[in-house]
């Protein structure tokens, strides 16, 4: 897999259709393979979820955006604990959002996650 483009950043919100947290997770590195694929590494724990319904706010994104009005966004939001901070149903702003990878994976970055309704 090669590297992907980076997104954002941007801003959207959407409703929580599906929420899971998830854990840090070790993942060793495969020898002699590059990026970060050929180091170990620590995916820090996040809530991934399936935002419905996106509105895209602000797309300073100098690259095209694989989202779009009206449709579903998957995405890993970086949190520490599993606090229920995010929870099914809610409508979410995410300011400032950002994706970036390579060959071992992507990394998500915001400047804020903004609860609209709980």
């Amino acid at each position: 897999m090669s590297p992907s483009a980076p997104i954002g950043p941007l801003t959207l919100e959407g409703y929580i259709q599906q929420i899971t947290w998830i854990p840090d997770q070790f993942i060793s590195g495969i020898p002699f393979m590059s990026g970060t694929l050929g180091c170990d590494r620590v995916i820090p724990a996040h809530y991934s979820v399936c935002l419905s319904n996106i509105k895209i706010l602000d797309n300073s994104d100098e690259f095209p955006s694989p989202f779009q009005d009206g449709l579903r966004a998957d995405l890993d939001l970086p949190h520490p604990k599993n606090d229920r901070f995010l929870q099914l149903g809610m409508y979410i702003r995410v300011v400032d959002l950002t994706i970036v990878g390579d060959e071992g994976g992507s990394s998500t970055y915001f400047e804020k996650i903004e609860i609209l309704n709980n």
